[in-house]
C-alpha cells in the first residue's frame, strides 16, 4: 500500500484574499523522474480560526499541480476555479 499521505498549509491570505497560492515541499530525495500528486480531502480540517473546516475542503473548486525540482523537492499550485478565496486550504500530497 501506499504510504500515508503529507500535508502543506496553502494560503490564499487575509480579505480580498487571491486566486493562486502556492507552496513549497522540501525533500532533497526528489529525483528528475519523480511524480508528485496533490489532493483535498473533505476530512481535512485547519484547527481554530485558522483556515477552512472539513465541508469547506470538500466543496471548493481547486485545481492542484505540482512542479519537481530534482535535489530540492516540489511546488504545489493551488488555482481557485470560483474565485478569490481568503485564509488557508490543507493540501495532501504524495510523491515518488
Amino acid at each position: 500500500g501506499l504510504a500515508p499521505a503529507e500535508s502543506q498549509i496553502v494560503r490564499f491570505g487575509s480579505p480580498p484574499g487571491g486566486n493562486v497560492a502556492t507552496v513549497s515541499v522540501a525533500d532533497a530525495n526528489v529525483l528528475s523522474g519523480s511524480h508528485a500528486e496533490a489532493f483535498l480531502m473533505g476530512d481535512t480540517t485547519v484547527s481554530g480560526g485558522l483556515g477552512h473546516n472539513d465541508a469547506e475542503h470538500a466543496l471548493v473548486n481547486l485545481k492542484l499541480t505540482c512542479k519537481v525540482t530534482a535535489g530540492v523537492g516540489f511546488t504545489i499550485t493551488a488555482i481557485s476555479l470560483m474565485g478569490r478565496l481568503t485564509s488557508t486550504f490543507a493540501v495532501r500530497w504524495v510523491w515518488n
